[in-house]
């Protein structure tokens, strides 16, 4: 008896190109994109190498420059426009993080929790608590940004001009 042969399944990517292509006009990597599409990232470059694919990827890709760019400016600018004020209530306790603005998160660098404990007999209580933090650069966004508008001229052209000659101003010492 002849074995009734299944039909061979060809695997659906799990995301189209177009989908994928707007995922990387937003920010994303061409590697996520790939996965995303399940494939490897070799079988995407070859997909978008089709010349029906190529100027749609070549858009996509310009875009992502684009996004990354405005993305980094307004990352310093949220570290310069920065109020260290907004992490904390008027009482001057810190909020809680699910109570910190955007730019709050994107003006920190770390925290450093320290808890304090003391025993009580056999209970062990909570003393206090002790947090460092550490902002980013404020000075160093602001100078980035100074930079980026060029605001900050670091080609810094002087001339000297003398009559005399290098012979002669020594010979004169």
């Amino acid at each position: 008896m002849a074995k009734k042969r299944e039909p061979k399944l060809i695997p659906t990517p799990k995301m189209s190109l177009k989908a994928a292509l707007d995922n990387i006009a937003n920010g994303a990597s061409t590697i996520g994109a790939a996965a995303e599409m399940g494939l490897t990232h070799l079988e995407f470059q070859e997909l978008v190498k089709l010349p029906e694919n190529t100027e749609r990827f070549n858009i996509a890709v310009e875009a992502r420059g684009k996004w990354l760019r405005e993305a980094v400016i307004d990352g310093l600018k949220q570290i310069a426009a920065a109020d260290i004020r907004d992490l904390f209530n008027s009482d001057g306790v810190m909020k809680s993080p699910q109570e910190w603005p955007p730019h709050v998160s994107a003006m920190l660098q770390s925290i450093q929790t320290d808890e304090l404990w003391e025993y009580q007999g056999k209970n062990k209580v909570q003393i206090g608590v002790t947090r460092k933090i550490k902002l980013w650069d404020k000075l160093k966004a602001i100078e980035m940004i100074a930079k980026h508008l060029g605001m900050l001229n670091e080609n810094t052209k002087v001339e000297v001009t003398h009559k005399n000659s290098l012979v002669d101003i020594v010979a004169a010492s």
